[in-house]
């Protein structure tokens, strides 16, 4: 919808390995290189419809015809299969992602964009009011042009598949390509390519990976909705309500839709819908590298410099001189961490050079960049291990206070609810590995604002206007980047039982992060009660070509294409010196009430989160119940009841045995603690004799009854009750699938 009428192809944009391989850029556009192979290996497993909704999208195919020729829709629903086979024929769903980033395609809405023909003549026909007797004309509008425009795309290729499995085959789900026949006979599996060449076999992925930076596709988008791209006005905010009105009622119609599909029957289809597994990329947030040539990649607006051309202008530099990848001036919103556009302007002349290590080329960098030393001590592995959903998200609150900002898995600040659901839920925990590989250090003084920037800078007006303020910060986020680390980096997420740290055979913190550093290494961790508990969910290579498999020649790559490892130091909007005193007012303003507003929203996220938590753990619980009767173990599934249920106890189906006679049995009891919702066995075995066991919320409550036929029974909770050796009722921290190593 934005006009391109006065757009030229003048600038190019190569690929970083081969420089024959070169595409045009628009003025107006700018392009950064975002280098990533990301594995997401079944950390999803969705067991509801509102699981799938969740992971993913409604696919919307326009066709001509209508309002402004463009008009007709039809809209494709993937879940409709979800919910035949979910409910109807009782299946679970395991996602698993494999994806490969490039780059990503940019442009900026601030100052507000000029609208082609098309799209202006459609919104001046508008209401400047929303009414609802204007109905039709909006529902004809967004049927034609949607609620959002895309104004930033991550380009590259990706393979998802959807195993579904019957849901009775809980805890023995394998979901890789290589699958037992039991698991094959009951569970459904499809894949599909998207971007390079799509004809070809999902198994052929090795082959598949080099075609994807000839075709690529957008694997993530960041949008804007419409009346985020609009001046101050009437119409903005009758846009607004419009579209507020349309999505609240384009979701009542969603679950309406689903509570119809009760009646659907027929085999379940196996046609793979694609799936926005890492919600984090909805920005292209860790713009690993915002890194080749800061206003290289920022290609077009008046086309001064890009990735792949030749200098033009200011610089006097050598004729095969090579610029080096820049990591410093971008913008940065710190209240997401989302990367956006580069704000310095960089002369390149005189004698600031970086000769790589590797392959002794010689790289020119801007004037005024300096490059603080580095450390080895820097290349070393760190391990981070988070055992609640509050720590993970303090990470982010920390970093901000130490006026830094981590790349990798922490580049992108998330939902604490999501963080929970994804992570902390069913009794885990979970940690970020990351193994750098650092080739410079950043850092530049004078910050020189470049023409965009300034022509941003230009449209704020000296009296406080939080509308306009707020539509600045979305494009050109809240600070500057000052100093930063630039390399490469493999990252692992690992999720692991919580459990480890308290059973037998459980490990120290210290044994925790010893063998999280073995697991990136790809060191024998020696320790199979580790290795049984632990899942390797992310596993992330960031800089570099990310088609390369072997580590010395990946880490060969990284000098032509680097990622953005960590910003060290980042300058507010409101400290530069060249904007106008009074704007500079207004920023910090709007500033510091934006992150007190995002803040707002994460300390009620985390009052939620611990308020489900706790309403949880009053909720009923399945565990398992264990009678050692005659040196034999009998394991009993079951369920037990609510706290509100059974705070004064309630019965088992399960009988102890006190002799021979059947008649003498007594039945075993548990009780709900009405504080913390812990559980503890009761059984009374005779009239003056009531036995406990000890309250527990993970493991056993166990009685000792001292008779002949059973001599002990437990009440177990979120462990494996086993038989042991010695012929004993043992409760042992679950292990994961074996597919999950």
């Amino acid at each position: 919808i934005f006009d391109q009428s006065n757009f030229t192809e003048n600038e190019t944009w190569s690929y970083p390995y081969n420089k024959t391989l070169t595409y045009s850029i628009p003025n107006g556009w700018f392009v950064v290189n975002t280098p990533e192979s990301l594995t997401l290996d079944g950390s999803i497993i969705v067991t509801s419809v509102e699981d799938y909704f969740r992971w993913t999208r409604t696919v919307t195919v326009r066709k001509s015809g209508g309002f402004l020729g463009i008009g007709r829709k039809r809209t494709q629903r993937t879940v409709t299969d979800f919910y035949r086979r979910f409910y109807q024929d009782y299946y679970n769903l395991v996602l698993r992602m494999k994806q490969i980033g490039w780059y990503t395609l940019s442009v900026t809405a601030f100052p507000y964009p000029k609208l082609n023909p098309t799209a202006q003549a459609a919104f001046d026909n508008l209401p400047t009011h929303f009414d609802l007797k204007d109905l039709r004309i909006w529902q004809d509008f967004f049927n034609i042009f949607g609620t959002h425009v895309v104004v930033s795309s991550n380009m590259g290729g990706q393979v998802c598949t959807e195993t579904w499995y019957e849901k009775w085959s809980r805890d023995t789900y394998d979901y890789r390509q290589q699958i037992d026949k039991r698991f094959q006979q009951h569970s459904i599996s499809s894949s599909q390519l998207f971007g390079g060449t799509e004809s070809m076999d999902p198994s052929e992925w090795e082959t598949w990976v080099p075609t994807i930076k000839t075709k690529p596709r957008p694997i993530s988008y960041r949008l804007m909705s419409f009346d985020e791209i609009l001046p101050e006005s009437d119409l903005r905010n009758a846009l607004k309500a419009a579209i507020d009105y349309v999505l609240k009622i384009a979701e009542k119609e969603d679950r309406n839709y689903v509570n119809q599909l009760e009646n659907l029957r027929g085999p379940p289809k196996t046609k793979c819908s694609r799936n926005q597994i890492r919600t984090k990329r909805e920005n292209p947030i860790v713009n690993y590298e915002e890194a080749k040539n800061v206003l290289c990649p920022y290609i077009g607006y008046e086309g001064k410099e890009c990735l792949g051309s030749k200098i033009r202008g200011r610089g006097l530099i050598a004729e095969n001189a090579t610029r080096l990848p820049i990591g410093i001036g971008m913008t940065l919103d710190i209240t997401t961490g989302t990367l956006l556009l580069p704000a310095l302007e960089y002369t390149y002349l005189g004698n600031n050079y970086w000769t790589d290590p590797i392959s002794n080329i010689v790289y020119q960098a801007p004037r005024g960049v300096t490059f603080p030393e580095i450390s080895q001590d820097e290349n070393n592995p760190i391990a981070r291990v988070f055992l609640t959903a509050a720590e993970l998200s303090n990470e982010w609150k920390y970093e901000k206070l130490r006026g830094s900002w981590l790349g990798g898995e922490f580049g992108h600040s998330k939902s604490l609810a999501d963080i929970y659901n994804r992570f902390f839920s069913n009794n885990q925990a979970t940690s970020i590995t990351q193994k750098p590989n650092v080739l410079y250090r950043l850092r530049v003084e004078n910050l020189q604002l470049n023409t965009y920037a300034k022509q941003a800078i230009a449209r704020l007006p000296t009296t406080y206007d939080e509308t306009l303020y707020s539509d600045f910060l979305r494009n050109w986020g809240t600070h500057i980047v000052q100093q930063s680390l630039i390399g490469g980096m493999h990252e692992q997420q690992v999720l692991f039982k919580d459990c480890v740290f308290s059973f037998n055979g459980a490990i120290t913190s210290d044994n925790l992060d010893d063998y999280l550093k073995k697991d990136i290494l790809s060191e024998t961790l020696g320790n199979s009660f580790y290795a049984d508990r632990r899942k390797i969910s992310v596993d992330h290579w960031l800089g570099g070509d990310p088609t390369e498999k072997n580590e010395t020649r990946w880490q060969q790559t990284l000098v032509a294409n680097p990622a953005l490892l960590k910003i060290e130091e980042y300058v507010p909007w409101s400290d530069v010196i060249e904007i106008d005193s009074s704007v500079r007012e207004n920023l910090r303003k709007i500033i510091q009430s934006r992150t007190a507003a995002a803040d707002k929203v994460r300390i009620d996220e985390e009052n939620r989160l611990n308020e489900q938590r706790i309403n949880g753990n009053y909720m009923t619980r399945k565990g398992s119940i264990g009678l050692l009767n005659n040196g034999q173990c009998d394991i009993i599934p079951a369920t037990f009841g609510s706290v509100n249920d059974c705070s004064e106890g309630c019965p088992t189906n399960t009988q102890i045995k006190i002799n021979d006679n059947f008649f003498d049995n007594q039945q075993l009891w548990y009780v709900r603690d009405e504080t913390t919702g812990f559980i503890r066995a009761r059984a009374r075995l005779d009239a003056k004799t009531v036995l406990e066991g000890p309250m527990v919320n993970v493991g056993c409550s166990s009685i000792s009854t001292e008779k002949n036929r059973t001599t002990s029974a437990h009440i177990c909770v979120s462990c494996d009750l086993v038989n042991s050796f010695d012929n004993q009722c043992v409760c042992v921290c679950p292990t994961y699938p074996p597919s999950s190593g």
